[in-house]
């Protein structure tokens, strides 16, 4: 439920915000990225941080202040106990920490760390700190922080998820956009697993043998497969090619350029693709993959474990209907889904099932 404060605040930043600014933007400078937050959520935090100079410090009671939007809380920390519930917007200087199945219904600012208990609940929340939500902690629209944020086991976040630092989700945690320098799942550990290129890998454009008949030309870097077009050997992809059907290529394949599909797409685990991938089905990179090509599904886009997204100069960027995440998979980018993207455990796949169903 939304106060008055928070209806207020959604009108002023509607006639007020910048429209150059509008949307996410990355740039990789110094090795960091630097964001440029949505127009909402860079007003609501410019005008906490406002708020919070004006007002003297030391007072160990909260303030609250009445204005012509609603009511306005404002605390040097906050400690609260299960099941706190508080109707107005809040603004914290120091630390924020609340117990268990609390719910906040205003928009919060912390300046400092959040550490928010088991099943609360929030409208939305910013931090100049690092953010940890325990397991089942809903926050309905969004919730933006400057350093680490951590979505243990099944919290979710209804709209956007941005963090200036990293990232991190528990199994069973829900998110509907994501947007980091760096995002990564449980049991993260660096490096990746990539096997050794296979000395033999098919070769596309084709010669001769398996692709006999199999595909056409069109253009002088893109070839064309009328049907469904499953690899039996690890391939190299050196052309464009769009398949009418399905595709899947086995592990150790090498995608150098960019794969359309018309149906699902499947890349075997331990494969590297630098083109864009591209399916009007489901698309799924299996276990150890890396990619620095952008991805896009119209259905659901699963990151099997140790998958890695990333390229240098800039993120990768990842759409779906659907996103699932398995453990120790990091991506550098942004991730955007129509239904929501939600962290699982691995699932065992044969690389060789999916080439005889």
């Amino acid at each position: 439920m939304r106060d008055g404060f928070a209806d207020g605040f959604a009108g002023w930043c509607h006639e007020n915000q910048d429209t150059s600014r509008a949307g996410l933007k990355f740039y990789w400078s110094s090795a960091e990225y630097r964001m440029m937050l949505s127009p909402e959520i860079a007003t609501f935090t410019e005008r906490a941080r406002a708020w919070l100079s004006l007002t003297p410090r030391g007072t160990p009671s909260p303030r609250v202040i009445n204005w012509p939007g609603g009511r306005l809380v404002i605390a040097e920390f906050v400690n609260c106990p299960d099941r706190h519930q508080l109707a107005e917007a809040l603004l914290v200087r120091g630390q924020f920490v609340c117990g268990r199945n609390c719910e906040f219904s205003g928009p919060v600012f912390v300046a400092g760390n959040v550490e928010a208990g088991r099943g609360s609940r929030f409208d939305c929340i910013a931090t100049d700190g690092s953010l940890v939500a325990a397991s089942d902690v809903e926050i309905k629209r969004w919730a933006w922080a400057k350093r680490i944020m951590e979505l243990r086991a099944g919290a979710s976040v209804g709209g956007e998820a941005i963090s200036d630092g990293a990232i991190r989700l528990g199994i069973g945690a829900r998110v509907g956009r994501l947007h980091g320098p760096e995002i990564t799942t449980t049991g993260f550990t660096s490096g990746s697993s990539n096997a050794p290129l296979s000395a033999s890998l098919l070769d596309v454009p084709p010669a001769s043998g398996f692709w006999q008949g199999k595909l056409s030309p069109l253009g002088s870097d893109t070839w064309v497969c009328e049907g469904d077009l499953h690899v039996p050997a690890p391939v190299r992809l050196r052309v464009k090619l769009v398949v009418r059907g399905n595709f899947s290529c086995p592990a150790g394949s090498v995608i150098d350029d960019d794969i359309k599909t018309g149906g699902s797409l499947h890349v075997g685990s331990a494969s590297v693709c630098q083109g864009r991938l591209t399916a009007l089905g489901d698309l799924t990179l299996d276990e150890g993959t890396l990619f620095s090509g952008s991805l896009q599904a119209s259905g659901t886009l699963r990151l099997a474990k140790g998958v890695r997204g990333f390229r240098a100069g800039g993120p990768v960027l990842v759409e779906s209907g659907e996103l699932i995440l398995e453990p120790n998979v990091c991506v550098r980018g942004s991730l955007k889904t129509s239904r929501g993207a939600v962290a699982r455990d691995a699932v065992q796949s044969d690389d060789l099932a999916f080439l005889l169903a």
